[in-house]
């Protein structure tokens, strides 16, 4: 659904020009745009793409879960990109954000998504995506902390998920 979306807003822009625009005025609103197949600078398109996706979902009969990942992916795709300049905290949160912990599979739909994307652009559609492996080793380092550890300590409530946290972010740090 989001590579949907983004080829939406493209063939909106070809709609256009085929609806009589002058080509000059096309490509220069298309330039300020940013060309997103070729890698262009076009800031919050990652939140923008979400209203798109609402519609889309809204207007067919989408399952909840497929419009959910979409969703996700269009907000977070950006940090998926850059994860491996991210800070240890950054990519705890991300990973939260994107519910991995409670549904792993999301990881793998989000991954193979951002991949597509990147791999969309031009010049792009051979190279390798070090990122999928990157994000799949914090996840595990972070799935592998032992909850019932913590809870052995005699942390307990709240408690539990501030010291999991903390637990997660210093093993993250580790493996940087």
């Amino acid at each position: 659904l989001y590579i949907v979306a983004c080829k939406r807003q493209q063939m909106s822009m070809a709609s256009w020009r085929q609806g009589g625009c002058s080509e000059s005025f096309a490509d220069r609103i298309q330039s300020e745009r940013g060309d997103w197949l070729g890698g262009a600078s076009h800031h919050g398109h990652d939140e923008s793409g979400v209203p798109l996706i609402e519609a889309l979902c809204h207007r067919y009969p989408v399952p909840k879960e497929y419009r959910e990942v979409a969703v996700l992916i269009s907000r977070y795709h950006t940090l998926i990109h850059r994860s491996q300049s991210l800070k240890a905290s950054t990519l705890l949160q991300l990973l939260e954000k994107l519910d991995v912990f409670r549904r792993p599979e999301r990881l793998q739909q989000c991954l193979l998504a951002c991949e597509s994307d990147a791999r969309g652009r031009k010049n792009e559609g051979d190279s390798s995506y070090p990122q999928s492996d990157f994000l799949r080793a914090i996840f595990a380092i972070c799935e592998d902390v032992d909850v019932a550890a913590i809870i052995a300590r005699g942390i307990q409530g709240e408690k539990i998920r501030d010291e999991l946290r903390k637990e997660r972010i210093r093993r993250i740090k580790a493996y940087l």
